[in-house]
């Protein structure tokens, strides 16, 4: 759901958007405290699988883990192709144009989307490394994303506390009086 935020934002649905990036957050922090409350009744289980294998059993750890293999796969193939689509729109704004033959999936015209799994594997490789370098890396896209998103807020707020005439030029794409 994330990756469609650039394409919503295209328009006239700067405050919507801004809102929705403000309450994003709320979700996953009431899931964490909720996670570090099973971790801490289970000091041992430092995961969905170990947490569920420790109090209900073999069977139910094995649905887990497999859970989480099917969800880990299809969430970063999903990321991988957002991720995809925005380095498409960096390469065009720079003038280097990939034939869409290599640049979009069977199903949208293409025969393989290279960017994406340029980036899966090397997601892939990051984690091969080791965890403590993938914590590294995940910590470093984790503090650029929300970097992103606190100057697109302060951006959309530009627009949306000013009157009329300025929120034209941030149509525009002019931000140089913030």
């Amino acid at each position: 759901m994330d990756m469609i935020k650039g394409f919503a934002a295209d328009g006239e649905s700067c405050p919507p958007i801004q809102t929705w990036q403000q309450k994003t957050p709320i979700s996953p922090s009431m899931a964490a405290l909720c996670y570090a409350e099973f971790a801490a009744m289970i000091p041992i289980a430092g995961s969905a699988y170990s947490y569920s294998y420790t109090t209900m059993g073999e069977l139910v750890g094995w649905i887990i883990g497999w859970d989480l293999i099917l969800e880990y796969a299809v969430g970063g193939a999903a990321v991988a192709v957002g991720w995809s689509g925005y380095f498409n729109i960096i390469l065009n704004g720079t003038g280097i144009h990939l034939p869409n033959a290599i640049t979009h999936a069977p199903g949208a015209g293409g025969l393989i989307d290279l960017p994406a799994l340029l980036i899966i594997l090397l997601i892939s490789g990051i984690l091969y490394v080791g965890i403590s370098e993938s914590a590294r890396v995940t910590s470093i896209i984790s503090d650029t994303g929300g970097e992103f998103i606190r100057q697109t807020n302060r951006q959309g707020l530009a627009c949306t506390h000013s009157r009329r005439p300025a929120v034209a030029e941030c149509d525009a794409g002019r931000f140089d009086r913030l």
